[in-house]
């Protein structure tokens, strides 16, 4: 991969909040580097070659902080650097991600503190599949597989705590998938409970990019999207709120907004069967 890869690559800067995100090449090095810089900072300041990348010039100081270097991650996972996941905290403190394991084949969370450069001590959980912050970046809610790599069970780890993480639920049929993803303003975790009674045809929906990523194995035409439940983003372990029921084929997407649930949804109306989306407004309590 380094000889395709030009040393000044760079992917586009992506802005969330005060920083800039990005993914850049070392030269001579396999594997990226995710970094950030202040978004306040002028790009004519930045540099991506010789003396030293992300160097003011008219300071005289460094302004790239280097989050996580994958070529040093190769080193700890037999030389490979595969990463499925990865959610910067929205205090912009942690980044949570996953990386591939050949020895475990499965993918292993850890989190990183992006002041300090460390890894924490927890939580340290294999066969990951999906991540979302919580408590504005002090717990972690996550999903692990079982061994036929079934998403069923659902955590919830404090950062910085020695306690062990929390089991919030736990899926015992075999038919039943959990997903989980956060609305766009963090206020809210919706867990999603898929049921899949039909044969297999299995799809990767997989989304990337710089800052977050979200991965999810379907089956093309034959899930069932049973239920959606609320999770308070500021009090997770909290008793969650179904917010819908599906039926057989339907899709449905929640989003929060100013205190109102929207819901994008193909469901039937009074009934009667619909072939387009339409979306219904409801407030949060």
């Amino acid at each position: 991969m380094a000889s395709r890869l030009a040393s000044d690559a760079c992917t586009p800067p992506a802005r969330w909040g005060p920083w800039l995100y990005y993914r850049r090449a070392d030269e001579g090095k396999q594997y990226p580097v995710l970094c950030r810089r202040s978004a306040a900072l002028h790009g004519e300041f930045v540099s991506y070659s010789d003396p030293s990348a992300g160097f003011d010039f008219t300071a005289g100081k460094r302004i790239e902080q280097k989050l996580v270097d994958y070529n040093k991650e190769a080193e700890r996972f037999g030389g490979y650097s595969y990463e499925e996941l990865s959610e910067v905290s929205p205090d912009h403190r942690f980044i949570a991600y996953t990386m591939y394991d050949k020895d475990k084949d499965s993918f292993t969370l850890m989190i990183r503190d992006l002041v300090t450069g460390t890894l924490c001590d927890k939580p340290r959980a294999d066969r990951v599949s999906n991540i979302s912050w919580a408590m504005d970046g002090k717990a972690l809610v996550y999903i692990v597989t079982n061994e036929d790599r079934r998403p069923y069970r659902l955590f919830c780890s404090i950062i910085g705590s020695n306690k062990d993480d929390i089991l919030m639920l736990e899926e015992p049929d075999e038919n039943i998938y959990l997903n989980i993803r956060h609305t766009k303003d963090f206020r809210f975790i919706t867990l999603n409970v898929f049921s899949d009674t039909h044969s297999k045809v299995p799809l990767l929906v997989h989304t990337i990019c710089i800052i977050h990523s979200w991965s999810a194995v379907c089956y093309l035409c034959k899930i069932i999207l049973l239920q959606v439940y609320l999770i308070r983003a500021s009090d997770p372990l909290s008793r969650m709120t179904l917010v819908w029921e599906g039926e057989s084929q339907v899709h449905c997407i929640v989003e929060h907004h100013h205190g109102h649930l929207y819901l994008f949804t193909d469901a039937a109306r009074e009934g009667v069967c619909v072939n387009s989306h339409y979306l219904m407004q409801c407030d949060v309590e």
